[in-house]
């Protein structure tokens, strides 16, 4: 049979023959080889790195692909979804519960409470006349109990181990101290902590027109006295600034016989407390508390002040042989 009557499946042309198994011009062959041929196996070669590189993968590295894969096609797929912020709803606001708390400082508000009510009850138990205040609700407004140096030196004596055992259970930098480093921290303690309790529980307890009585002749000490327990009723601190006081107080910058050790746990233990007081000042949303911040830390300036003056004044009662009898009172102040 003549191949006149063969034509090209491709363009009806004059077919020269069978070529890749149909028949075919001589045109639509050489198309054929010099564009779909190359094509077809640049497609091969990139679905066959696609098969390695999928075989390569462990089974969670290839799910993860699979599952990017189809969620990219599902979101060309999909019209466009619009997102609007209300604009009444804050923007990028933390709520309550994403606030960092103050847990130092509350840790030390939550054992100085314990503290006062082991001293309650041991300076109750020091004098049975005494034992029916504790049915008492509230002492503002009493009658004002003269004290004396025996009274003040029984009541610093039955006050030290509960103190101590205060320090002990409340600052974690506290353990990372030797006996000796510990004694020397305590002991610069005592006096400053004696003296801020008197002031703290007079301001909570007696009333303001008490803070200043009639007295015969002034002098410094008084005056000291006076002017904290107004700045501390100015304030009105709160039992968190305090608990904060107590912790500076404890971690001064003027240990005696502080070592490097001391040095660098007291540094660190300050800086916790002023970021506690910023979280504090923060949560309680306190406006421009850097005021506040600088009112606190003069407080405890002044704190320091009467403390330097008492321990001036208990050189010159010991002058006068007033701890002829009992020298403890002296012998822990003076340090």
């Amino acid at each position: 049979m003549s191949d006149i009557g063969r034509a090209c499946r491709v363009c009806c042309d004059r077919s020269d023959g069978a070529h890749f198994g149909i028949d075919s011009c001589r045109a639509c062959v050489q198309n054929k080889r010099d564009y779909i041929v190359p094509k077809i196996a640049d497609e091969t070669e990139a679905q066959k790195y696609s098969h390695e590189l999928m075989a390569n993968l462990s089974p969670s590295d290839n799910e993860t692909v699979q599952r990017s894969s189809q969620s990219a096609f599902q979101r060309v797929n999909q019209p466009l979804s619009i997102q609007r912020v209300s604009a009444l709803e804050p923007f990028n606001q933390p709520t309550s519960s994403q606030w960092e708390m103050p847990h130092i400082l509350m840790k030390i508000t939550q054992n100085y409470r314990q503290l006062c009510a082991v001293r309650k009850s041991t300076e109750l138990s020091m004098n049975g006349s005494t034992l029916r205040s504790m049915f008492d609700d509230c002492t503002r407004g009493v009658d004002l109990v003269t004290g004396s140096t025996q009274k003040t030196s029984n009541i610093l004596r039955s006050h030290l181990p509960a103190l101590a055992e205060f320090v002990n259970n409340t600052f974690e930098e506290f353990a990372l101290l030797n006996q000796e480093e510990k004694w020397s921290v305590f002991r610069s303690f005592i006096a400053l902590s004696f003296g801020m309790d008197t002031f703290y529980r007079t301001y909570r307890l007696v009333p303001p027109e008490l803070y200043a009585t009639m007295m015969m002749t002034e002098c410094l000490s008084d005056k000291l006295r006076i002017d904290t327990l107004r700045l501390m009723k100015t304030l009105e601190i709160t039992e968190h600034e305090y608990s904060a006081l107590l912790a500076l107080a404890l971690w001064t910058t003027n240990i005696k016989g502080a070592n490097e050790t001391v040095t660098k746990v007291a540094t660190e233990a300050r800086e916790k407390i002023f970021h506690d007081l910023h979280l504090l000042y923060k949560m309680n949303g306190t406006d421009n508390y850097s005021v506040r911040f600088g009112e606190l830390c003069m407080l405890h300036t002044s704190f320091q002040m009467s403390c330097c003056k008492f321990r001036e004044d208990i050189e010159i009662f010991n002058l006068f042989d007033l701890f002829e009898e009992d020298k403890f009172l002296y012998d822990i102040v003076k340090h």
